[in-house]
């Protein structure tokens, strides 16, 4: 077919029609799909008001005949496949099968009326079958579909043919005269070759045979137009500083200026037809080509940071890019322009930076205030279970079992209390207290506080070698360790149960050991070594455990801290961790942990169960907590003294006035309400300024001892204090103020 636009017309008219047709065909077969599944519904209910309760008097009675007789009747309705009644007493009776794999089924409950009531006798199973509808269906469409084809082609014919004669040869012998036509030369028209219409009249033909004559004019004067309007882009894209350039689908250079020639380092003829891998390294390549390739895939610009190393070195690039599209809107190509901004993105980050340190200042500022607030109420609370546990402690045997668990929570306490002393150290910003420490009895003790916590699937192997050498440590941050490793190990193993190996040695490490860890220096070290025949490490995470907020466990079960925790302190005390893990899962751990080892011994612990230094003076006991006043008070009775309790400062200054002279020392709290006790303590030493005090505290930034000293307060101690602590102070504070009394 030689008319193009003619057989685009007909495959429209075709394709128009053929579409009204389809609509039209589906609407009516739709109707008939409705009508037809509204026949099953009727007949469904039919059966359900007509035919079930004497179906159910049938099954009641028990009267096959009947039963069949009635099957029989119901399985004449149209389309209907399968009938089945199926008695509760075990009686079955069916009427055709299912073959249809379209079908609508239903099942109805066989209801037997009597005097006491209704009572469902068994069920009726039926299924109608779709698969002659959708025949019907079927028929019926082709049926229509083929009627209006052969309308279709007619009509398609008879149009083509017309238009073929009225417009089709005339806009190809147009075509013909415009392809010789030099589009620089004017004056020769175009004539139809055809009878003019009647009166004169132009048709659409006409129109554009006019249309292009007067175009010819006037196309000499706008290409004249357009070449000094191409020279003056030119001009400005040459005279910018900011590099401009223009690529195709395949990222070929079309066009560059002067600007982008200088940036690159290369000349145009080494630019245009190139693609950036030829011009740039492979890594600045790399980042221009993957901008380019979303912006081109997406057909929307971008504004975007390239770091590339062109002529200038190592630059930063503020890169504008837009789809280059042809005149259909089609991407066929990538347009760009550049800035320079290797000076601004140097401010930007000595910005970011100065940020971040004030951020990070503000944040450790916010910590510290938190850690104090913590640390007050978190002290009260271990003061009671000190307190309480320590006392029931003494009023039970020592072959009692509960004689050595309350001596465990003792310890457990005594580790959260210096604990909370290293919050408060990092809130004030002080170097921790390091001092001997022997890992050997601090693993011990960790791994018996797990062991109540750790499932019995678990088992715990500890190798410790008694003559481990001493290191120089933190003992609450070593404990720490070994319960975060353990407390790891286990989370692996709680579903499968397994075994921790804990083992403590000394190592020497000549040059050629330590060689193997990067960072471990040769020398003498205390080795603490955590394994487990759980799952392993996967390789992929191996370089990643140690990060702050890592983790493979599910939420609720791991902040990710643990090991970034454990990492912080080995290398704080100088030494080195290691982990050793099979390349494949499924193989366990092992966590190597080396600490320099250190001449002498580890300072022994204090004996708990030393002698209490006791007395019969009167002390004037002030807390706001009463739980803290009451074991302040037992304990205080059980080693002799008498007591004399307020909770509050203005109680106590007022109890105090009333007779000064019967108190021998003070004993309050710092934090109360209306009256502090440095509040309290200045006013007492205004009455009598040689009345011992000793002032307790959680945690306060509004005094610390020194500032205690200088107003006449003997001591200020940190809550909680333990029985010890207590009688050795308060001994210790009365016989000063006794020696310092004139006679």
């Amino acid at each position: 077919m030689k008319s193009r636009i003619a057989y685009r017309l007909v495959v429209l008219i075709v394709l128009f029609s053929s579409f009204i047709t389809l609509i039209a065909t589906a609407i009516q077969i739709y109707a008939d799909y409705r009508n037809d599944l509204g026949k099953i519904d009727n007949y469904l209910s039919l059966i359900e008001e007509s035919y079930l309760q004497s179906l159910g008097n049938s099954v009641w009675t028990y009267d096959e005949k009947q039963i069949r007789l009635q099957l029989n009747g119901l399985s004449r309705l149209p389309d209907m496949e399968y009938l089945r009644i199926e008695s509760d007493v075990g009686g079955v009776w069916s009427v055709g099968a299912i073959r249809s794999r379209n079908r609508v089924e239903k099942t109805f409950p066989l209801i037997h009326h009597r005097s006491t009531g209704k009572a469902t006798i068994g069920t009726l199973e039926l299924a109608f079958s779709l698969d002659n509808l959708y025949g019907r269906l079927i028929r019926k469409t082709a049926a229509i579909l083929a009627s209006n084809a052969v309308k279709a082609f007619l009509v398609s014919g008879f149009i083509l043919l017309i238009f073929q004669l009225l417009v089709t040869r005339h806009l190809t012998s147009l075509a013909r005269w415009l392809n010789r036509r030099d589009a620089a030369k004017a004056g020769e028209t175009f004539q139809l070759d055809r009878k003019a219409g009647a009166g004169g009249k132009q048709d659409e033909l006409d129109e554009v045979v006019d249309a292009i004559n007067r175009m010819q004019v006037n196309l000499k004067t706008h290409l004249d137009e357009l070449r000094d309007s191409h020279a003056l882009l030119n001009a400005v894209i040459e005279g910018t500083t900011d590099p401009i350039f223009l690529k195709d689908l395949e990222g070929r250079y079309l066009m560059a200026n002067g600007a982008a020639l200088m940036a690159m380092g290369k000349t145009r003829k080494e630019t245009i037809g190139r693609t950036d891998a030829e011009i740039f390294p492979p890594e600045s390549a790399a980042i221009i080509e993957a901008i380019d390739a979303d912006v081109m895939a997406s057909g929307e610009a971008r504004l975007a940071d390239e770091e590339l190393l062109t002529a200038y070195g190592r630059t930063w690039w503020l890169a504008n890019k837009s789809p280059y599209r042809d005149g259909h809107g089609k991407v066929i190509g990538l347009i760009g322009i550049s800035r320079d901004i290797t000076n601004i993105k140097k401010a930007e980050t000595e910005k970011e930076r100065l940020e971040a340190r004030l951020r990070q200042s503000q944040r450790l500022e916010s910590i510290g205030t938190l850690a104090g607030g913590i640390a007050h109420d978190f002290n009260n609370i271990l003061a009671a279970i000190i307190g309480y546990a320590d006392m029931a402690q003494c009023e039970i045997p020592r072959e009692n079992p509960a004689y050595r668990m309350i001596g465990q929570v003792l310890k457990a306490s005594n580790r959260a209390k210096e604990l909370v002393q290293h919050i408060l150290a990092f809130s004030r910003k002080t170097d921790r207290e390091l001092g001997p420490v022997a890992m050997g009895a601090i693993v011990k003790e960790a791994l018996q506080l797990l062991r109540a916590s750790i499932p019995t699937t678990i088992d715990i192997r500890q190798h410790i070698d008694p003559d481990t050498g001493a290191i120089l440590a933190d003992p609450t941050q070593i404990h720490q360790i070994v319960i975060n490793l353990c407390t790891n190990a286990a989370q692996a193993m709680e579903e499968t149960g397994g075994r921790i190996e804990v083992a403590v040695k000394n190592v020497d490490l000549d040059p050629d050991a330590a060689a193997v860890e990067p960072g471990l220096k040769s020398g003498r070290y205390v080795k603490l070594s955590v394994g487990d025949t759980g799952p392993g490490i996967d390789p992929a995470h191996i370089h990643k455990i140690f990060d702050p907020y890592f983790t493979t466990k599910d939420v609720g079960k791991g902040s990710g801290m643990g090991l970034a925790v454990v990492h912080g302190i080995v290398q704080s005390h100088g030494g080195m961790i290691q982990v050793r893990c099979d390349s494949r899962l499924e193989s366990g751990a092992s966590f190597d942990l080396y600490f320099p080892r250190i001449q002498g011994k580890a300072a022994a612990s204090p004996n708990p169960s030393g002698r209490l230094p006791t007395g019969e003076e009167h002390i004037l006991l002030v807390d706001d907590e009463p739980m803290l006043l009451d074991i302040g008070t037992e304990m205080l009775h059980r080693l002799g003294y008498a007591v004399t309790t307020e909770t509050g400062g203005v109680e106590a200054l007022a109890t105090f006035k009333a007779d000064p002279d019967r108190f021998d020392l003070v004993m309050t709290d710092q934090t109360m309400p209306n009256l502090t006790g440095s509040e309290l303590a200045r006013a007492i030493l205004a009455i009598r300024a040689d009345l011992p005090i000793i002032l307790c505290t959680g945690f306060s930034n509004l005094i610390d001892e020194t500032e205690a000293k200088k107003l006449g307060i003997r001591a200020m101690v940190m809550k909680p204090l333990v029985k010890q602590d207590v009688a050795d102070l308060i001994r210790t504070v009365l016989d000063d103020a006794q020696e310092h009394t004139p006679a």
